[in-house]
């Protein structure tokens, strides 16, 4: 089934389990909204091949948070990423997130976590080490998204940088 499809239920209810129904699609950003900004229960996991939607910039300054970490995202991070300016936190951990990582994140300006690990066919930009793409403190990760413009000639499956500490974990239901 379309995930656009169950978002009036999800609007008529105080929370709902939309877990392992073999969804597909882009996630409605209706649905994103609901879950992240208006904080209703909202399980998404275990899903056939759900997207971040082209359109996520219509969260604008309204989401600090967007925590999908381990529900089998698929397709790239969307360009309009950058739209969401409050975005304070961003856990997209083992997913199957491919391609660059858009520009456009650079405008997040109050961005201070962001993890990406586990995402094989998410290409890094040069010269990052590892294989975790994890920063969980302001100052690194706006000099990740500083160097974003030099990710074109990344290929997929490049290393990525490992955090000190235990693996990022939130994100999941």
């Amino acid at each position: 089934p379309d995930v656009g499809e169950l978002t009036e239920t999800v609007a008529r209810d105080k929370g709902v389990d939309l877990g392992n129904l073999g969804l597909v699609g882009p996630i409605p950003v209706a649905v994103l909204r609901w879950k992240f900004v208006e904080g209703h229960d909202v399980n998404l996991r275990d899903n056939a091949a759900l997207e971040l939607p082209a359109n996520i910039g219509e969260l604008g300054d309204t989401v600090a948070t967007i925590a999908l970490s381990h529900h089998h995202l698929r397709g790239r991070i969307p360009e309009d990423i950058g739209l969401c300016t409050a975005l304070r936190e961003l856990w997209l951990v083992n997913n199957d997130i491919e391609g660059a990582i858009p520009a456009s994140m650079q405008r997040l300006k109050q961005l201070e976590m962001l993890y990406l690990s586990f995402n094989s066919d998410l290409q890094k930009p040069p010269g990052i080490k590892g294989d975790h793409l994890v920063f969980g403190i302001k100052k690194t990760t706006q000099r990740f998204l500083a160097s974003l413009t030099a990710n074109r000639g990344a290929r997929p499956g490049s290393p990525a940088r490992r955090r000190k500490g235990g693996s990022p974990e939130r994100g999941t239901m």
